[in-house]
């Protein structure tokens, strides 16, 4: 049972940790972030790449100004020293009376270790969301017993907790300096944002739901929005209000949910939040509204109140005062094998990326799309292509230097007027590059 807790924990935050966002234009295109496999770098608009500024970056947000940063690290947690301060009072309890119950059960436990594993592994004793949290207890606190108990305890593979520290930072030149905490926790932090005013922040904070929370810019009046909503919310142009799709609770076997939006400057913002479009209900959903207030969105087809239609990944529109929807695809994220896409600054074009890394683009207006970067040119999905600007996309693609495999990569902009190609990673270190544009097993 312990081993399938650290080796399943160890694979969940492995692939939850997997951000494709991995290259962030500034705002105002002079720079981009670049969260490698050594560190957060940071380059000029020729593409020459900084020294490491940062170690352990999770996810980076610019603010409007690209003269501050919002930065996510997600550092490991030493032992259960770090761990208790940082959980609520209430929190740390529940880790250690579940931890404890536990402990009891597998020191009384009378038959054979086949029996103890198969005891443990129905066991609920302990929750989900604190299975990590509890390994890192138990083996700081039983460490000897259990290893008496269990033989191959010290030898496994133990769950690792991380610390996630949200903060702001000055970022001038290459240097982020002048810290701010926004946020401290052992829960995942699932997006973060920066407001289009620049007055606040928001992320996104697994909890047991995922939760919406906003704040002031100096991490002050900290709240939450939502209790329940997907992962990619997004603020409006004025950064009055942000966007997010709100679980309605569960219905005949799939989750009913609104398209609403809360207003921040408000001092109660759940009572301004007001209902934009009934759609159905998956985490993983983005939402992004472009500079006319329309709102686009992924979501699966589901025709209300029928839940027989297929539930395949469609995107959708509502134009600002109207209330019908349009749906901007019928069937090409299917038909294309769309692993992600992203909204251009404006919210006229979206670009689609396949599984092979081919890129698309899709024009909001007429509903076309055409392909910018072809399955050949493609060297898979290394990272969600990012706009520098609304005719610049910033993406991998297969890389010609001498002795490259097939799946290796470079950094590259393109211009999707001419669909030109402006390498930018030419001289990038391999110490940076691996399991971000080089596969890792080539060295």
């Amino acid at each position: 049972m312990f081993k399938k807790i650290c080796l399943t924990i160890a694979c969940t935050l492995s692939l939850a940790a997997c951000d494709m966002t991995k290259v962030v234009w500034a705002p105002d295109a002079k720079r981009a972030a670049i969260i490698g496999s050594d560190g957060l770098r940071i380059t000029d608009d020729k593409g020459t790449l900084s020294q490491p500024v940062m170690e352990q970056v999770a996810k980076i947000a610019w603010w409007p100004d690209s003269k501050q940063c919002l930065v996510l690290r997600s550092i490991p947690a030493k032992d259960w020293t770090e761990i208790e301060p940082i959980l609520s009072p209430d929190e740390a309890k529940q880790v250690r009376e579940s931890s404890e119950k536990l402990f009891a059960e597998i020191s009384n436990f009378k038959g054979t270790q086949d029996e103890l594993n198969k005891k443990l592994e129905n066991d609920e004793t302990i929750e989900k969301n604190f299975k990590a949290e509890a390994v890192a207890y138990l083996d700081y606190t039983h460490k000897k017993e259990l290893a008496e108990k269990i033989p191959d305890w010290n030898n496994l593979p133990k769950a690792q907790s991380y610390i996630q520290i949200l903060e702001k930072y000055k970022a001038a030149q290459n240097k982020l300096s002048e810290p701010v905490l926004i946020r401290k926790t052992m829960n995942e932090i699932e997006n973060i944002g920066v407001s289009p005013a620049g007055n606040k922040v928001s992320f996104v904070e697994n909890i047991g739901t995922d939760a919406l929370y906003v704040a002031a810019a100096d991490g002050s009046s900290g709240h939450i929005i939502s209790g329940d909503c997907n992962k990619y919310p997004c603020w409006s142009r004025d950064g009055k209000f942000i966007y997010f799709i709100e679980s309605d609770g569960p219905t005949k076997g799939f989750r009913s949910a609104t398209i609403s939006s809360a207003n921040v400057n408000v001092a109660e913002p759940d009572k301004s939040r007001r209902a934009e479009a009934a759609v159905s209900f998956d985490t993983s959903d983005v939402v992004q509204v472009n500079a006319s207030g329309d709102i686009i969105f992924s979501n699966r087809k589901v025709d209300f109140p029928s839940v027989d239609a297929p539930m395949n990944l469609e995107l959708f529109i509502k134009r600002k005062a109207k209330n019908d929807l349009e749906m901007l695809t019928n069937g090409d994220l299917q038909k294309l094998d769309v692993q992600s896409f992203s909204v251009s600054p404006s919210g006229s074009k979206i670009a689609l990326c396949s599984k092979s890394g081919a890129t698309h683009i899709l024009t909001v207006e007429n509903k076309k799309v055409q392909t910018v970067l072809s399955q050949d040119n493609a060297a898979g999905v290394k990272f969600t292509p990012n706009w520098r600007n609304e005719n610049q996309l910033c993406l991998a693609v297969k890389s010609k230097r001498p002795g490259a495999r097939n799946d290796d990569a470079e950094l590259a902009l393109l211009n999707i007027d001419d669909k030109s190609i402006k390498i930018l990673s030419t001289d990038w270190p391999i110490t940076c590059t691996n399991d971000f544009l080089v596969e890792k097993s080539k060295n």
